[in-house]
C-alpha cells in the first residue's frame, strides 16, 4: 500500500512505498525538487529578460527608421532648395509674361485709338475730293453738252476708216469730214490712225 504524506520542509505531497524511502533518498529529492524550481525560475527570468531586449530593440529600430525617414539628407536639402529656386524663378516668370500681356493689351487699344483717329481724318480728308469729284462730274457732264451745242460721242477709229467715212457715218454727209477735223484739232484728213479715240459732237 502507498500512503501519501504531508512534507513541512518543501510543502508539497510525496509517496512512501511501504516505508522503504530512506532519509538520504528523501533529502536529495527535496534538494533536487530545489535545484528544478531555481532552473526554472532562472529560465523564466532569462525569457523575461529576452523579451523585453527583444521589445527594446524593436522599438529602438522603428525609432530609428523614422529618424532616417524624416531626416533629410544633404542631397535632398539642396535638390529641394534648387526645385524651391526654380518654382521661384518660374513664378517671377509668369508674373513678368502677365505684367508683358497687360502693356501690351493697353498699347493695342492705344494703336486702336490712333488708327481710328487716322480713320476719321483720311475720311473728312476724302470729303472735299468727293465734292471737287462731283463738281468734275458736272464740268465733264457740261462739257459733254459742250455748251449747249449738242451731244458728244466718242468714235474710236477702226481698220480703214477715214474721216469722210466716219462723218458719213455719224452726219450722214462726208463733207462734215472738216467739222470733225475742227472739233479734234486734227492738222488734216490723214491725221489719224487706228484706234485713235475722236469727239463727235452732234
Amino acid at each position: 500500500m502507498e500512503t501519501k504524506q504531508f512534507s513541512e520542509e518543501i510543502g508539497q505531497p510525496r509517496l512512501v512505498e511501504n516505508g522503504h524511502l530512506s532519509h538520504e533518498e528523501y533529502e536529495l529529492g527535496i534538494e533536487s525538487f530545489h535545484h528544478f524550481q531555481i532552473i526554472r525560475y532562472q529560465v523564466s527570468l532569462l525569457q523575461k529578460i529576452a523579451v523585453g531586449f527583444a521589445t527594446v530593440a524593436f522599438l529602438l529600430g522603428i525609432i530609428l527608421a523614422l529618424v532616417l525617414i524624416t531626416e533629410k539628407t544633404p542631397s535632398q536639402s539642396a535638390a529641394e532648395n534648387q526645385n524651391e529656386k526654380w518654382s521661384s524663378s518660374v513664378v517671377d516668370t509668369i508674373e513678368k509674361i502677365k505684367s508683358e500681356n497687360i502693356m501690351l493689351k493697353e498699347k493695342n487699344a492705344s494703336l486702336a485709338k490712333e488708327i481710328k483717329l487716322i480713320r476719321e481724318q483720311l475720311a473728312k480728308r476724302d470729303e472735299p475730293s468727293a465734292n471737287t469729284n462731283t463738281k468734275t462730274n458736272t464740268k465733264a457732264s457740261n462739257n459733254n453738252n459742250d455748251g449747249g451745242r449738242g451731244k458728244i460721242k466718242y468714235h474710236e477709229v477702226g481698220p480703214g476708216e477715214t474721216l469722210a467715212s466716219i462723218a458719213k457715218k455719224y452726219f450722214g454727209d462726208a463733207n462734215m469730214a472738216e467739222k470733225i477735223i475742227r472739233d479734234n484739232n486734227l492738222r488734216g484728213a490723214s491725221d489719224i490712225h487706228e484706234g485713235r479715240q475722236l469727239k463727235i459732237i452732234l
